[in-house]
């Protein structure tokens, strides 16, 4: 009784690893069919631009990685520079949480709270470089480059890729700081200009 139990679940399995391959096959023709469909007409695979489809997929081997949130929209602007703006006041909170600890007793209201935002995201670090004598902690330097990394990485968000280079291309910035950088460009070229006169 035990071994057709046993033959059973194989053959079960087997039949759902069948009907999962024969899902995957399907989603696999449509993407293609509707891909060919968008383009007119298939095209062969070693030409630039064919499709081709395979699960190790990953965008970043091509280099078209900055255009992560499309368009020039209100959406895009409040996204990306709200997910910037976080990140650096989330480095802000990590600089005062270590300062913090230079101090013996610091107020309880204003640890408790850093510590309860910013340790996690340290620990993981604590546990890959440990302190050097049980006092000097050095980890808070690896922390602070990998959230340099996300940060530079949410400044690049609003890059478009352009559709003839295939080049990155950042997106013009709006709003007080950039029209104040036009104004200062513009009277630097007209100094320019009539210092040439």
């Amino acid at each position: 009784m035990h071994l057709n139990g046993a033959v059973d679940i194989k053959s079960r399995m087997s039949e759902m690893r069948g009907a999962a391959r024969r899902v995957i096959d399907g989603a696999r023709a449509r993407v293609v069919e509707a891909a060919s469909d968008r383009q007119g007409a298939m095209m062969p695979a070693n030409q630039p631009g064919a499709i081709t489809l395979s699960r190790a997929h990953n965008p970043l081997r091509h280099g078209k990685f900055a255009a992560m949130i499309p368009g020039d929209s209100a959406v895009e602007l409040v996204i990306t520079s709200g997910l910037f703006s976080t990140l650096n006041i989330y480095n802000t909170l990590l600089i005062g949480r270590l300062i913090l600890t230079w101090f013996p007793n610091p107020p309880q209201a204003i640890v408790y709270p850093l510590s309860t935002l910013c340790d996690p995201y340290l620990n993981l670090f604590r546990g890959i470089i440990p302190p050097i004598g049980g006092t000097i902690d050095l980890s808070p330097i690896l922390a602070f480059t990998v959230l340099n990394v996300f940060t530079n990485t949410a400044a690049a968000l609003p890059c478009e890729i352009d559709p003839e280079t295939g080049e990155m291309k950042q997106t013009k910035p709006t709003g007080v700081g950039a029209k104040f950088r036009e104004r200062v460009d513009l009277a630097r070229a007209r100094r320019a200009a009539k210092a040439a006169k």
